[in-house]
C-alpha cells in the first residue's frame, strides 16, 4: 500500500477546517437545544440560584389569577417545597404569596406553588405554537407526582391563536372565570377524581372525545414530590393520547378538530384544598391535606423539560408592571412589538388602551369564550397591536354593579407567531376602534425601535432531546433519565 505524505501546511489547514466544522456543530446543537431552527420547542429551565428566586424567563410566559385578589398578594403566606437555600424537598420555605413567587426556580427546574384560597391559577404559556398540520403534534414535560388534595389539579390547553385566552377556564371552575377558548383541546386531571379526561371545544361546544385506555394517575405513578416523571401528549386532528413514563393512559378520538396548530398552556389550579383531603388518592409528605385548611393543604408541583414538536415559532414581550388597579396605568415593554403582535390580557372592568402616548384611545374588546361573560369574573383580551410599540397605557372603569376595588388588570404580553398562527375557522379578533378621546396631559410618544424577538438562554444541553442533568443533589432512579429527583 503506498502512503503519500502530506505538508505541514496542509495539516494544518485542515486541522483549522476541522476545528472550524467542530465550533459550527456545537452552534447548531445549543441552537437545537432551544430548538426553534430544527422546528422544535424545548425549554430546560436551566438556573440554579442560591434561594428560590422569581421565574421570570424569556421563553414561558406566566399567568396568574385568584378569586379574592387583594393588591400585589395573589394568596396568603404558605409553605412551598425546596428550602429557603434551595435545597430539596422535604425542605420547605415560607412562600410571601406574591404574584411573583407564584413561579419560582430552584436547581435547574420551575415549581407553581398557590394556595386556592378560595380559588387560583397559574398558567404556564411556552413562545411556540405545536403544529399537527403534517399529521401529529408531540408536546412533552415533566412533573412531579405527589397531590396534596383533591381539589388540587392541572390541565393542559391546545388553544388556536385567533381563539387564545389569557386564563381559559375549565368546566369545573367556570364559576370563577369566563369559559373556555371557542376552540381548543383540553386534557384534566380531573378535580374529585384520579382520571385525566380529554374534551375539545369546537366552535363553542364542549365536545367529548370516545375515551379509552383511560387508567387512573396512581395506578401509573407512585406519587413523589421531588421526583419529575415524562408525560406526553400527542396530537392529531382526530385524536389525543397522553402518556407517562412511555406509558398510555389516556386515548381520546372520533373528534374532527378545524384548526391545525395551538398555543399550550400547563395549568395548576387550587380550588380550596382543604376541602379535598378525603380521597385515597391524595399522597403528599409535603403540606400534607389538612381538612378545612386551604392554606396548610396547598401543593407545589414541580415542572422542567417543556418540548414541543413540531412547533411553529412565536415570541412575546412582558409587560411591566404586570399588574395595576383601577387607577390604570402606564406598561413598558421588553422590546419594541412586531407586525401582528397581539396584546394578551385579562381584567375587571373596561379596558381603554392607549399606543401612542395618550392621545388617542380605544376600547379593548373583550376576547370571547364558550359562555356569556360575567362582568363580576376576569375577562380575557387578545387585542391586535401596531408594529414598533414599546410601551402603552391603560385607563380602567367600570362596565357593572361589582364594587370598584374589584377592578384590576394583569398579565401584559404581546406575542407574535410565524405567519401569526393559523387562524380558527371561527372566532376572530377585532381590532379596537379609536375615539376621537384625548387625555389632557399626553405622555411622550414612544419612539419606534427595531423589533426585538425573544432571544433562547444558551444551554449546555448538545441535543434537542430533554436529558438528565445530574445536579448535586440530584439522582436518577432505575436507570431511566425521566425519573429524576432534585
Amino acid at each position: 500500500m503506498a502512503f503519500t505524505r502530506i505538508a505541514r501546511g496542509t495539516w494544518t489547514a485542515a486541522l483549522i477546517v476541522v476545528v472550524v466544522a467542530a465550533v459550527a456543530l456545537v452552534a447548531v446543537a445549543r441552537s437545537a437545544t432551544h430548538g426553534d431552527a430544527a422546528g422544535t420547542f424545548l425549554e430546560t429551565f436551566d438556573g440554579s440560584p442560591g434561594s428560590p428566586q422569581p421565574f421570570a424567563g424569556s421563553r414561558v410566559a406566566v399567568t396568574r389569577t385568584e378569586r379574592n385578589l387583594t393588591g400585589d398578594n395573589l394568596q396568603p403566606v404558605h409553605h412551598s417545597m425546596h428550602g429557603a437555600d434551595c435545597a430539596g424537598p422535604p425542605a420547605t420555605f415560607t412562600n410571601n404569596g406574591s404574584r411573583e413567587m407564584s413561579v419560582f426556580q430552584c436547581r435547574d427546574h420551575i415549581m407553581t406553588s398557590i394556595s386556592g384560597t378560595p380559588y387560583g391559577v397559574v398558567y404556564l404559556t411556552p413562545a411556540a405554537l405545536a403544529d399537527w398540520s403534517g399529521g401529529s403534534a408531540t408536546i412533552k414535560w415533566s412533573q412531579s407526582t405527589a397531590r396534596s388534595s383533591a381539589r388540587d389539579f392541572l390541565s393542559v390547553w391546545v388553544t388556536p391563536w385567533a381563539d387564545a385566552l389569557d386564563v381559559p377556564a375549565p368546566a369545573a371552575v367556570d364559576a370563577d372565570l369566563n369559559g373556555a377558548p371557542m376552540n381548543a383541546i383540553h386534557i384534566e386531571l380531573d378535580l374529585f377524581t384520579d382520571r385525566i379526561t380529554p374534551e375539545a371545544y369546537i366552535n363553542g361546544a364542549r365536545r367529548f372525545y370516545n375515551e379509552s385506555n383511560i387508567t387512573p394517575f396512581s395506578k401509573v405513578v407512585v406519587p413523589d414530590n421531588a421526583r419529575r416523571d415524562a408525560f406526553e401528549l400527542a396530537v392529531t386532528a382526530s385524536s389525543v393520547v397522553l402518556r407517562v413514563n412511555g406509558t398510555v393512559i389516556m386515548r381520546g378520538d372520533g373528534l374532527a378538530l378545524p384548526f391545525t396548530n395551538g398555543m399550550v398552556q400547563f395549568g395548576h389550579h387550587a380550588y380550596s384544598p382543604g376541602k379535598g383531603c378525603g380521597a385515597t388518592y391524595v399522597y403528599s409528605l409535603i403540606n400534607q391535606c389538612v381538612d378545612g385548611s386551604d392554606i396548610q393543604s396547598s401543593n407545589t408541583w414541580h415542572w422542567d423539560d417543556f418540548s414541543i414538536t413540531p412547533a411553529l415559532p412565536a415570541s412575546f414581550l412582558q409587560g411591566t408592571p404586570d399588574y395595576m388597579t383601577s387607577a390604570g396605568g402606564h406598561v413598558s415593554l421588553s422590546g419594541a412589538t412586531q407586525s401582528g403582535a397581539r396584546l394578551r390580557l385579562s381584567a375587571i372592568g373596561r379596558v381603554d388602551l392607549s399606543f401612542d402616548g395618550g392621545r388617542t384611545w380605544s376600547t379593548a374588546p373583550v376576547q370571547p369564550g364558550n359562555q356569556e361573560r360575567d362582568p363580576y369574573h376576569v375577562s380575557n383580551y387578545w387585542v391586535p397591536v401596531p408594529a414598533g410599540v414599546s410601551a402603552f397605557d391603560v385607563r380602567l372603569s367600570s362596565d357593572g354593579s361589582y364594587p370598584s376595588s374589584m377592578i384590576h388588570a394583569k398579565d401584559f404580553t404581546v406575542w407574535a407567531a410565524a405567519a401569526g398562527g393559523a387562524a380558527s375557522p371561527t372566532a376572530t379578533v377585532a381590532a379596537p376602534t379609536a375615539t376621537a378621546t384625548a387625555t389632557a396631559t399626553p405622555t411622550a410618544t414612544p419612539t419606534a425601535t427595531p423589533t426585538v424577538v425573544a432571544t433562547p438562554r444558551p444551554t449546555a444541553t448538545p441535543t434537542a432531546t430533554p436529558r438528565p442533568r445530574h445536579d448535586r443533589d440530584c439522582r436518577v432512579d432505575d436507570h431511566r433519565w425521566w425519573k429524576r429527583r432534585c
